[in-house]
Order: C-alpha cells, then sequence, then structure tokens
C-alpha cells in the first residue's frame, strides 16, 4: 500500500478534524421530546415507498407485457412474459455494484443513504411512469431494482428501537409498511382505464411524487443514529498509530472473515449448511410470488376492476401473515414458525388458484394471495435470515449473509429460468397449476431439512455462538445440546 505524503496526511488530518467537531455537536444537540415518534414515522412511509417499489412493477405485470410484447410485438402472452423475464437478467450487473454501495453507509452514515435511496426509488418509478418504449421502462426499473435492495431503513430501525421490544418494532413497521402498498390499488381505481392498457403508467405517479416528499421529510428532520457516531467518533478520535494497532487487531480477530472462508465455514458445520440447503430449496419458488398479476388476467381473465379489488384485499392479507408470523415465532420457536407459515402459504396458494379460476369473490383472491406472499416471504427471511444470523459468530455474519445472498441469486433464479423455457409452450389454463407444482416440491424438502438437520436457535446468545453448537448428530434445541454436552 502506498504511503501518505506528509501533504496529504496534514489534509486528511485536517478534514477528519472538522468531521470530528460536526460529529460531535450533532450526537450532543438534545432531542426533542417527539423525536422517536416522527423519526419512526419517516422511517416507516420511507419503508411503504421501498415495499410500493418492490410490488408495483409486479402488480402490473401482466399489463407492462401486454403493452410492450403483446401488443408492441405482436407475441401471446406467454412468449411476452418469457422475453419481459429474459431482458430483466440484462440489469443484474448493475445490481451488482450494490455490493460496493451499501459498505458507503458504514463510513458516511445511515441518514444520507436513507435520504438517497428513497430519493431515487422515486425518481425510478417517475422514468416508469414516463416512459413510452422498453428502453426507458428499464431504465426505470433498473433505478427502482438498485436502490430497493438496499433496506437502510431496517439499519435505522434497529440501531435507534428498545433493543428489548426490536422484534416488535420491526414486526409493526413491516404490517405498515405493507398496508401503506394499498396506495397501488387505489392509483389503479383512480387512473387506469379497463380497457386503456397503458393507463397502467399512471399507477406510478402518486408513489414516484410521494418518494421524493418523504425523502425531502428524511433530510429535513431525520438524524443520524447514535450508535453510528459513537463508532464514527472513536475512529475519528485516534490517532494515525491507533489505529494501525486497531487495524492489526482486528485482522488478527476476524482473520476467518471473508466470501471465501466464510464458505468454508458453512460446510463445515452442520448447522449452516442445512440452513442453507433448506433456504436454496425454499428460494427456488419464489418466482412464484411475482407471478400473481397475470395469473388473475391472463390465466383467469378477471377484469381489470376485479383486479383491483384483489389488489386491495392483497396488502391486508400480506400484513395480517407477516405480524402473525412475527408472534409465532417469539412464542413457539423458529423451526414451528417456518413449518406452520409455510404450510400456509401453500394453502393460501391452491386457494388463489381456485378462487382467481373458478370465479370467486376477488376479495377471496387477494387476501389469499396477499396471505400467500406474506407467509411464505416471512418463513424465507426467517431461514435466510434469523435463523443462519443467531447460527454465525459475530465476526463472520455479514460474509456468511454475503453467502446467503449468492444461495438466493443462484436458486432463485432456476424458477425463473425454467418459466423463461416453458412459458411459450403451455397452455395459459395450466400455468397457475404448473407455478404450484414447481414452488410445492422445494418448500416441503425446506420443511423436512429444518426438521430433520436444522436445531432451534430462538433464545440463543448471538455474540456467545462459534457455529459448532449442534454439530451432533441431534439437531435439537441449543438447550437441548449444552445439557447433552454437559
Amino acid at each position: 500500500m502506498r504511503e501518505e505524503s506528509p501533504a496529504h496526511i496534514e489534509k486528511r488530518h485536517l478534514k477528519e478534524s472538522k468531521e470530528l467537531s460536526k460529529r460531535l455537536v450533532e450526537l450532543n444537540r438534545p432531542k426533542p421530546k417527539l423525536y422517536v415518534f416522527y423519526l419512526f414515522l419517516i422511517v416507516c412511509l420511507a419503508y411503504v415507498i421501498d415495499e410500493i417499489a418492490s410490488v408495483v412493477t409486479i402488480q402490473i405485470q401482466a399489463n407492462i407485457v401486454t403493452e410492450f410484447f403483446v401488443d408492441g410485438m405482436a407475441m401471446n402472452y406467454g412468449q411476452g412474459l418469457s422475453s419481459y423475464q429474459a431482458f430483466c437478467y440484462v440489469i443484474l450487473p448493475f445490481l451488482a455494484l450494490g455490493f460496493f454501495y451499501k459498505p458507503l453507509a458504514d463510513k458516511y452514515g445511515r441518514k444520507p443513504f436513507l435520504v438517497i435511496n428513497t430519493l431515487f426509488l422515486g425518481a425510478g418509478m417517475f422514468i416508469v411512469y414516463s416512459s413510452n418504449n422498453f428502453f426507458t421502462y428499464m431504465v426505470g426499473l433498473t433505478f427502482i431494482e438498485f436502490f430497493v435492495m438496499h433496506d437502510i431503513h431496517n439499519v435505522y430501525i434497529m440501531e435507534v428501537s428498545d433493543p428489548k421490544r426490536r422484534g416488535t418494532t420491526f414486526g409493526v413497521t413491516k404490517f405498515f409498511a405493507v398496508l401503506g402498498t394499498l396506495l397501488i390499488p387505489l392509483s389503479k381505481l383512480l387512473f387506469m382505464n379497463d380497457g386503456d392498457h397503458r393507463s397502467w403508467h399512471n399507477i406510478l405517479l402518486i408513489p414516484a411524487i410521494c418518494g421524493l416528499v418523504v425523502s425531502f421529510l428524511a433530510l429535513l428532520f431525520a438524524r443520524e443514529t447514535d450508535p453510528f457516531l459513537k463508532e464514527r467518533i472513536a475512529y475519528l478520535s485516534m490517532s494515525d498509530e491507533e489505529r494501525r494497532a486497531q487495524k492489526s487487531r482486528d485482522k488478527e480477530a476476524g482473520a476467518q472473515g471473508g466470501l471465501i472462508n466464510a464458505t468454508k465455514l458453512c460446510f463445515h458445520h452442520r448447522q449452516l449448511f442445512w440452513i442453507l440447503v433448506a433456504a436454496g430449496c425454499f428460494y427456488v419458488a419464489s418466482v412464484v410470488t411475482s407471478n400473481y398479476s397475470g395469473v388473475m388476467k391472463e390465466c383467469a381473465k378477471m377484469s381489470e376492476n376485479d383486479i383491483t379489488i384483489a389488489l386491495f384485499a392483497y396488502p391486508i392479507g400480506n400484513a395480517f401473515m407477516q405480524l402473525f408470523s412475527g408472534l409465532l415465532s417469539d412464542a413457539k420457536g423458529r423451526k414451528p414458525m417456518v413449518v406452520t407459515m409455510s404450510s400456509l402459504a401453500i394453502l393460501f396458494y391452491v386457494l388463489f388458484t381456485c378462487s382467481a379460476i373458478y370465479g370467486w369473490n376477488p376479495i377471496i383472491v387477494g387476501l389469499s394471495i396477499g396471505g400467500f406472499v406474506g407467509s411464505y416471504w416471512s418463513a424465507g427471511d426467517t431461514i435466510g435470515g434469523i435463523m443462519l444470523g443467531e447460527s454465525v459468530p459475530t465476526n463472520l455474519r455479514s460474509s456468511v449473509a454475503t453467502v446467503q445472498t449468492f444461495v438466493f441469486a443462484i436458486f432463485g433464479n432456476l424458477g425463473t429460468l425454467f418459466f423463461i423455457i416453458v412459458q411459450p409452450y403451455v397452455s395459459l389454463s395450466i400455468l397457475p397449476w404448473l407455478y404450484l407444482i414447481w414452488a410445492a416440491p422445494g418448500m416441503v424438502f425446506a420443511i423436512l431439512v429444518l426438521i430433520l438437520k436444522v436445531g432451534e436457535t430462538k433464545g440463543v446468545d448471538i455474540e456467545d455462538i462459534t457455529g459448532g453448537e449442534w454439530d451432533q448428530r441431534n439437531p435439537g434445541s441449543l438447550e437441548e445440546r449444552t445439557k447433552t454436552i454437559d
């Protein structure tokens, strides 16, 4: 590494001194009496924008495919959907830049990225709204997909909430964020005409404006989190010699860190290995969570009005299943929660398919697909997020999370690739059942792996975990493992 010149060192010290003074003033500035309340409100609104951006193009996917591929290129719907999904792979290299973008919040703070992410989500939705060709649409979609990956609002919630109520805070915030997606069917009701496929653009206008407004509110009223300020101040207060010594200690303490060593750890400890196997099997079904718009419009031939009614019911079913899963996880444990929610997800998708195809009340259609998506992702996030995080040592948690990201990228795209190939050749009446046949085996196998191979992680002390606590043959709870060892 090139040594700094004396002039460069002096310039850096001056810059760091100014930042240190600024950070100290920011940390010591008294907070308003209701600060936590309105910060929670701002973060919750940012979460709503993130949730809307995550699902809006999914909920109007059939209209997008119809405009750009069916009407625009004279394809049938199955061919158009496959082509659309194939084009979405083009943006993956841009999304990979997120590995360099996300760590910047550890240097520059949480607030700038809360503002930036929300602003560009709004900008991405506005570009999609104003797009008059597929290229412009893909530019907007790239903005949306890139910034929706960086859940800085989750970091805010973790760092500003009471540690004793952190899980409840996450659950409540997620509940309200999902309910906030009611703005999509409301916009659909107000701005979309049943016979005009291009009118779907109007649905994104209000969410886009809301994204710009929320980012402005975050800029004015949100403050940097205290944990970040304290950590940054401690670093800036060190001399160069102290930093070098600290870096040496950190390197020695975290010598096993990094993606390669994290991967080795996952193969070395049975708990981590089988959690990733279960997660991979579970993620195979994720493609089904993004195709329900086409099932309603093209397979079931529901009218735009009925689809709108179903989309009003969708976030209600989704939100309540998210809330229920959190309560169940804390009360009964991670494994019972995953088994229960996975089973409910399969039942909900069967109900959705039957209710859509056989013309049942659209409220039932919406509640059932909302129940499926809420059940599916609450279980999936528990396997690949909570249980995995509770089974690895602290200095490897981020590295193992990166392994999990690769697992999702590989297995989650298997379903998309499969349907890109088969959709053009399958009758639309068969497609919903094909989705179910594709999703169910992976979910069932994931349940069996959890039951037979993975130990319970509820209540573990994550600061003392080594990863090897469950290496014995019986995958019981940590308490059972400890008793056996004793």
